[in-house]
């Protein structure tokens, strides 16, 4: 397993991140959506700004996103 040297490198570039996923709308979750997964709760590990956390709220009645950076859970939280 790889490891990150530095986890709050993440902080650094939170902003630039989100913008850059932004760009292209729903290419980093067409793949999730496809699998055609629905039910009561969803993780997603590692969601950065929230993006298939959002994506998969139309198809869970509660979606969970973890992630160790701070700044980009309160981009995910500001959506």
């Amino acid at each position: 397993m790889t490891q990150i040297a530095d986890p709050q490198s993440f902080d650094r570039f939170a902003l630039d991140y989100d913008r850059f996923v932004s760009l292209l709308p729903g290419q980093n979750t067409a793949w999730l959506l496809g699998l055609g997964l629905k039910g009561e709760r969803a993780l997603d590990a590692g969601c950065g700004s929230g993006h298939a956390v959002e994506a998969l709220a139309d198809d869970f009645e509660e979606v969970i996103g973890l992630d160790l950076s701070a700044p980009l859970i309160e981009i995910a939280k500001a959506k």
